[in-house]
């Protein structure tokens, strides 16, 4: 999947796991309701129900302890699959740096905006 071109729209969101140890906000451009949310068919992906948005690096910010998250990698590990200590829920992918753009892969279903997704 490409990466849409960022416009001058944008639109605000944020999210928490499901005990609510991680959260999050992140900006998008092109807003949420014209970016294509990504239900990719890896291993990983379609195990923990990943549906994916991809926010710049400098529009997420983490807002609890970055120690309140785990990480695992696999195969090329090309980037982190991030989830709660507490509760297990999957919340972002983070590309890990040198290994390709500087995105945040964050999981549409932990963040407040969820119904807004349209999958492709």
């Amino acid at each position: 999947m490409g990466f849409p071109e960022p416009t001058d729209e944008w639109s605000q969101h944020s999210g928490h796991c499901h005990c609510g140890a991680v959260r999050f906000s992140f900006k998008l451009s092109p807003p949420l309701s014209k970016y294509p949310a990504n239900s990719c068919n890896c291993s990983i992906c379609t195990r923990n129900g990943y549906v994916i948005v991809y926010a710049q690096k400098t529009q997420f910010e983490l807002q609890t302890p970055p120690d309140a998250l785990s990480a695992y990698t696999f195969g090329l590990e090309r980037s982190w699959h991030k989830f709660c200590k507490t509760c297990g829920s999957s919340v972002l992918i983070e590309v890990i740096p040198g290994k390709g753009p500087e995105l945040i892969g964050v999981n549409v279903r932990a963040a407040a905006c969820a119904s807004g997704a349209e999958l492709t």
